[in-house]
């Protein structure tokens, strides 16, 4: 391994959290990825560009949270063991990224910080734009989250293995409150989770070295990442003419 990328735990952290899951001595390149949900693909992002290029064969990411077990802990009093290092390690180098900016200053300027506050505003326009109304749009996220959930129902490892029905994603009820419109609680991702991840990529070359078989091999073809939203007519004319029906 000669790259280690990790993203930034907003819970619990440690000064080198990339330096927790191996040796820094096999891994000679470590670095902490900034803020920002859109992280995890920024780093796959830059490190199939940084192998592309010739400068790393392997890149291992991690990333984890443990919000589920702070805030069990918190409301008992219960101490955690979180995992020490001694003061003599350094910190985290994180990998400067000029696009990692949480929030935007037009969004912090009326007070839209969380994700609650603006993504709604993206999903109003988006059916303002398509000209569905409001039940249609509705089923439309509850038959696209369906899909989600009947993969998390045969996946072991899912936080949340139900096969939720289309209409029970969409539909408000007594255990799926509306947080903010149009998402009802089970529209909602879920921070209070207790889980990570590992992605491997590598080159071709070490693909054949390791004897890896070609037929699992998995190219990543295209890129794609979205940060700073610029003034777009299209949306903008979309919230205003969002249909109410």
């Amino acid at each position: 391994m000669d790259r280690g990328n990790c993203e930034l735990a907003l819970s619990e952290r440690t000064d080198d959290s990339c330096g927790v899951p191996g040796d820094r001595a096999a891994t000679p390149s470590l670095v902490t990825s900034a803020t920002g949900g859109e992280q995890p693909q920024a780093l796959v992002n830059r490190a199939a560009l940084s192998i592309a290029a010739g400068d790393h064969d392997i890149v291992l990411i991690t990333g984890g949270e443990t919000f589920r077990s702070m805030r069990s802990a918190g409301s008992t009093g219960v101490g955690l063991p979180w995992t020490e290092q001694s003061d003599s390690v350094p910190a985290a180098e994180t990998e400067p990224d000029p696009h990692a900016d949480a929030s935007h200053p037009c969004e912090l300027a009326v007070g839209a910080v969380l994700p609650t506050d603006y993504y709604p505003l993206f999903e109003n326009a988006l059916r303002g734009a398509s000209g569905r109304t409001i039940a249609e749009h509705q089923s439309t996220l509850g038959a696209l989250w369906h899909n989600f959930s009947s993969v998390a129902q045969s996946n072991p490892h899912a936080w949340n293995p139900i096969d939720a029905s289309a209409h029970q994603i969409a539909t408000v009820g007594v255990d799926n409150r509306m947080i903010s419109f149009p998402y009802t609680k089970l529209l909602n991702s879920n921070i209070w989770v207790d889980m990570a991840a590992a992605i491997v990529l590598c080159s071709v070359d070490k693909a054949r070295s390791l004897g890896i078989p070609a037929d699992r091999w998995v190219f990543p073809i295209a890129r794609r990442r979205a940060t700073t939203i610029g003034s777009s007519p299209s949306a903008t004319n979309s919230i205003g003419r969002t249909r109410s029906n």
